[in-house]
């Protein structure tokens, strides 16, 4: 290539690769790089192919954007609130995420009182809540200058996410259709749209579990190490975002004993091993911060504040907060107040002493501890006086009216859900993370405390579960009786393609499909003679009517082609007039009746001449 001073233009330029009518030479250290002025290959012209080309892609990012505008205008709705200490976990969220962006590293406020008595506050480590969903939240704080809303606004795709990743679950377990469904859906459902109003890790956790059910549905389709270890991620990703995130290990180990039997005890074993193993690096940093700090293992220093505001007198006996958290619980008396405000305690020393507090007095109401658990169970089910669930979850951040809207469509789709489990027993197996989910819900509730905000996880499954009812229910096949809801999901379990229901083709539809396909095969029994001899335009049934005869039946045609036809011929025809019928469904109506009149016109002449 010619040196030259400054730049020029110059003529065509052979590449290696294409040829460039018109480039600029730019100097840069005696080096020369050509650049096109004219850069086709963009990222928009890039993207805009793959949702031409790639219908899935197509249909995730519509729920993508469907699901995130809702969650904005409803964050446009409430506004920049203040995130004040009232607001409790949100506030704690808030302070580690600002210290983070502030350059303070991992760390919140945290109080004391000195020897005279007086209350001292100093910046130190906490582990007071996990860490991914405050790093997600101060990535957030980052791209939004600290602002509240639109970091809230930004956090709205982790819900959007969410959407996209049910889809793909539900897709994968019945059919696209139902998979739309239950998109659709989950993109209205009013208490997953509730979870991006506010600054809690439950959204965060519910993506992550919709996520580790996908990819034990993809290990079962396939089973590879990797996704073995991309599930274990997940794991540790959960663990890393709640405190009680590393019990969920147990969802893909019985997953893998359980709903997987064709694979070998050996190979389950060095599966779960994988699990296992990419869970705990995941969550080593995280260990190594809690051991470092504070010489412990423990996943978060909020168990013992769990713990005792789920056990103590209000929580028991008030008509009000019975089976819920009551805050106040925390400190009972002056005595318990200066003994967490002792400066030789840190935070999991308090946590240590609120753990003590709470079980002792569990221990000490023993004869009132069922009825509690019975009331938590149903308060998070929203059967325990739901107009005080809402009003306590009000306190959570969240409006009452958003409450009133999620109990307004939880009710009718849990009772969706649970006939939809009742026609899905005999698929168990791919249902058994939804049953480990739910359960797992039930079993938090007993043990802690019963509030709809820890319900998202059950949610969801109600969702993928009720929506092959719904998708049943709007079918007009069922609307018109022409066959049962019962009839209609059968087939949608079972096969996971559409249902033969929706098609409903009369029987002469029918008969000339199977004209087509005897016709079909007549055609490939020709020899390469006859078929250069067979001119465009020319009926087959007039240059070969014995082998159209023979392949429809004989003299009676169409009637007892199945009859006459050997078990491989009969298979076949099955099979090509199954392929008919799935392409004749997505066509329009008017297409369907004048293309295949037609056709029944030319067959009925064609077994005349056969005859």
């Amino acid at each position: 290539m010619r040196r030259t001073s400054g730049y020029m233009l110059g003529s065509e330029v052979e590449s290696s690769r294409l040829r460039v009518p018109e480039e600029r030479y730019y100097r840069d250290d005696d080096f020369y790089v050509a650049r096109p002025e004219d850069d086709r290959e963009t990222i928009l012209s890039k993207g805009r192919e793959v949702l031409r080309n790639y219908p899935l892609v197509r249909a995730c990012a519509l729920f993508f954007v469907l699901a995130f505008g809702l969650r904005a205008l409803y964050n446009l709705q409430l506004g920049n609130y203040p995130i004040s200490p009232e607001l409790r976990d949100m506030h704690d969220y808030d302070q580690v995420a600002r210290s983070l962006v502030d350059g303070g590293g991992y760390s919140r406020p945290w109080a004391y009182t000195d020897d005279r008595g007086e209350t001292v506050v100093e910046i130190r480590k906490t582990m007071f809540r996990p860490p991914l969903y405050t790093l997600a939240l101060a990535s957030a704080y980052a791209l939004s200058n600290r602002n509240s809303l639109i970091a809230r606004i930004l956090l709205c795709s982790i819900g959007a996410s969410t959407v996209v990743a049910l889809f793909l679950v539900t897709r994968k377990l019945f059919n696209t259709r139902v998979g739309a469904v239950a998109g659709i859906l989950a993109a209205l459902y009013p208490p997953l749209i509730a979870a991006d109003g506010v600054l809690y890790p439950e959204a965060l956790f519910t993506l992550l579990v919709v996520l580790l059910v996908l990819s034990l549905l993809l290990l079962k389709e396939k089973v590879t190490l990797t996704r073995a270890a991309i599930s274990g991620a997940l794991v540790g990703a959960m663990a890393l975002t709640r405190a009680e995130g590393a019990v969920w290990i147990l969802l893909p180990l019985l997953f893998v004993a359980v709903s997987m039997p064709a694979v070998r005890t050996s190979r389950k074993v060095g599966l779960v091993g994988v699990m296992a193993a990419t869970a705990f690096v995941v969550y080593l940093p995280w260990l190594h911060h809690t051991w470092t700090n504070f010489k412990t293992v423990a996943p978060s220093a909020s168990l013992g504040s769990m713990v005792v505001g789920a056990n103590n007198r209000v929580a028991y006996y008030d008509r009000v907060f019975m089976g819920s958290w009551y805050y106040g619980g925390l400190v009972r008396d002056r005595a318990t107040l200066y003994e967490i405000r002792d400066p030789r305690h840190n935070e999991k020393t308090v946590d240590d002493l609120y753990l003590a507090q709470g079980l002792e007095y569990a221990r000490s109401h023993l004869e009132r501890l069922p009825s509690v658990v019975v009331v938590r169970i149903l308060r998070g089910l929203d059967f325990w006086d739901p107009y005080v669930t809402a009003r306590l979850e009000e306190g959570w951040g969240r409006p009452m009216w958003i409450s009133y809207a999620g109990m307004a469509v939880y009710f009718p789709l849990l009772g969706a859900g649970v006939y939809g489990l009742w026609r899905s027993r005999r698929r168990w197996r791919d249902f058994l993370p939804f049953y480990t989910i739910v359960a797992g819900f039930v079993v938090f509730s007993a043990l802690a405390f019963g509030s709809s905000r820890f319900r998202l996880p059950a949610d969801v499954s109600l969702i993928v579960v009720s929506s092959s009812v719904l998708y049943g229910i709007t079918r007009t096949t069922v609307l018109t009786r022409r066959t049962s809801l019962g009839d209609l999901l059968d087939s949608v379990e079972k096969t996971g393609e559409m249902s033969r229901f929706e098609a409903e083709l009369p029987e002469e539809v029918r008969r000339a499909i199977r004209l087509r396909a005897a016709k079909e095969r007549a055609y490939r029994r020709l020899n390469s003679e006859d078929l250069a001899r067979l001119h465009e335009g020319e009926d087959l049934a007039r240059l070969d009517p014995e082998s159209l005869s023979g392949a429809l039946g004989g003299e009676d045609g169409i009637g007892n082609a199945d009859e006459a036809a050997d078990e491989e011929t009969a298979e076949q025809t099955d099979t090509v007039a199954d392929s008919e019928e799935l392409k004749l469904t997505e066509a329009t109506s008017l297409d369907i009746r004048s293309g295949l009149i037609r056709l029944e016109r030319e067959g009925s002449q064609g077994s005349e001449d056969a005859g």
